[in-house]
């Protein structure tokens, strides 16, 4: 291309949340703007026509089509904003110190100039929609290739850690554990444990136990509002002074609430996915707090994953300080002992249970990590998640679903489940999986423990992994899983 023209378009894009999900670019907003962009196009020119095109509202789905895809608009941008982004193209090529190739069209490209002859007898819109199905295909055919090819490049990324001794795999793991949640996460300034401002107020009040709402300030927010931590914590009664109990931290899954975890009331619809396990463990002795997570709203969490993307961020850059906030709290309270810390998540729960536990440290004065969470169980999650993202064939791919924050920059390459779940070790880590989860064939998620269980056995730590498998649906079985807690917690119902 010798020259390039555009129209509708050019500007800085800082509400780009709204508009179509191809424009929601990780880090876009961060390393490419408008002007950076143009900028490559030199020393070919570039012309900016500022005439406003037809606005875009969104796409339509007419029955039966279903209406899942992400919502998003265009309207062409402003005067201002596109003379303001065009002042820093100029800037560039000036300080480049070549000449500048790039113009401002104040009058629009007259139409004859961009009339052509159409052939007689074409079917022209025929032929656009047959030409979108070929682009459509094209761009199948390059994901599933990338999709194939994926598991070779984390192995070629991972081989490098060192296995042969705990000490060694401990010290790669810290900087495999940088790499993720810089690059795939999205890392934020830690949470400032000095102003967490704990509230709470009692709302569970039974014959053995007592719970409270908690809120916490995580960041000084310049809104009329903080960044909160929130949740439900449900502490045994009888507890003696100077006695410290393990924690279990019971994680809700997509669109859910701590008190959906709770509930003993088998009636309520959270109880067929849940079993109230966060009430069964605190009846077994065990305090328990059961975090409320963002994932919640439909489109409203949803926007704060799309605000996030441009910036390098994520929803679970939010999500891990916000734990890490909470267990700084917990380990304040005088019958808590901060050094077990469990982590029990279902669905997006058990999504949590491979992102937040394995990444979550503090550090050290000498800079080694100190792990906040001392295990993790994922339930009713865990699977070959990158086949799960990105298959085009599969009825469990999320490419069918309407969960479009689903989709985390460049994970094919960094780290499956596998990989996130081996920066537990040392520490303990289960996989609870029911026959008929809905959520992926049990193939998958045998072929992507199977990588866990050898990653354990190399560093003599067989005993501290295992997953079980039950006749059951996408739901908390609460036995193999319990046993794990009691085991590794070094608790006993009977204590």
């Amino acid at each position: 291309f010798s020259r390039v023209v555009v129209r509708g378009y050019f500007g800085q894009h800082r509400r780009v949340w709204e508009e179509p999900l191809d424009r929601n670019i990780q880090m876009g907003q961060g390393l490419f703007g408008n002007a950076e962009l143009a900028t490559l196009i030199a020393p070919r020119a570039v012309s900016i026509d500022i005439s406003p095109v037809r606005p875009y509202e969104g796409p339509k789905a007419d029955p039966p089509i279903r209406d899942i895809a992400g919502p998003g608009t265009t309207v062409s941008p402003e005067r201002e904003e596109v003379m303001q982004e065009f002042g820093r193209v100029v800037q560039y090529m000036v300080a480049s110190g070549g000449p500048v190739h790039v113009a401002i069209l104040e009058k629009p490209i007259p139409k004859k100039d961009l009339a052509f002859a159409i052939p007689e007898g074409l079917d022209v819109p025929k032929r656009v929609q047959e030409h979108q199905q070929q682009q459509l295909r094209e761009l199948i055919l390059h994901t599933q290739a990338l999709l194939h090819r994926s598991d070779k490049v984390r192995q070629e990324l991972w081989n490098s850690a060192d296995r042969s001794s705990i000490e060694a795999w401990t010290k790669s793991a810290a900087e495999f554990r940088e790499m993720v949640h810089e690059d795939l996460i999205g890392k934020l300034p830690l949470a400032n444990a000095e102003a967490m401002n704990p509230r709470s107020r009692r709302v569970i009040d039974a014959d053995d136990h007592v719970g409270f709402e908690i809120a916490l300030d995580v960041y000084e927010g310049e809104s009329p509002q903080n960044f909160i931590a929130s949740g439900v914590l449900l502490v045994p009664k009888g507890i003696k002074a100077g006695e410290r109990r393990p924690v279990v931290v019971c994680q809700h899954g997509l669109e859910g609430t701590p008190f959906d975890t709770i509930t003993m009331d088998e009636s309520n619809r959270a109880y067929g996915a849940y079993k109230g396990f966060s009430t069964q463990l605190v009846k077994k002795g065990f305090i328990v707090y059961a975090p409320q997570n963002p994932y919640k709203g439909y489109h409203d969490f949803r926007v704060i994953q799309r605000k996030s993307n441009p910036v390098g961020r994520t929803l679970f850059s939010y999500i891990i300080e916000q734990h890490r906030q909470s267990l700084h709290w917990l380990a304040t309270l005088p019958y808590v002992d901060a050094d077990r810390i469990a982590f029990y998540g279902l669905s997006y729960g058990g999504k949590t249970a491979v992102r937040v536990p394995p990444l979550l440290v503090d550090k050290n004065e000498d800079g080694t990590h100190k792990p906040l969470y001392c295990l993790s169980i994922c339930s009713a999650d865990y699977n070959e998640w990158i086949r799960k993202n990105c298959s085009a064939e599969d009825r469990y791919s999320y490419v069918f679903t309407p969960e479009y924050e689903i989709f985390e920059w460049d994970m094919g390459h960094l780290a499956d489940y596998s990989e996130l779940a081996n920066l537990m070790a040392p520490r303990p880590f289960m996989v609870e999986r029911g026959h008929n989860d809905g959520v992926a064939p049990d193939e998958w998620v045998a072929w992507e423990y199977a990588k866990v269980r050898r990653h354990y056995t190399f560093l003599g730590l067989e005993d501290k992994t295992e997953i079980e498998w039950f006749n059951g649906p996408h739901t908390i079985n609460g036995q193999g899983t319990f046993r794990f807690l009691e085991r590794h917690l070094n608790w006993s119902a009977n204590q």
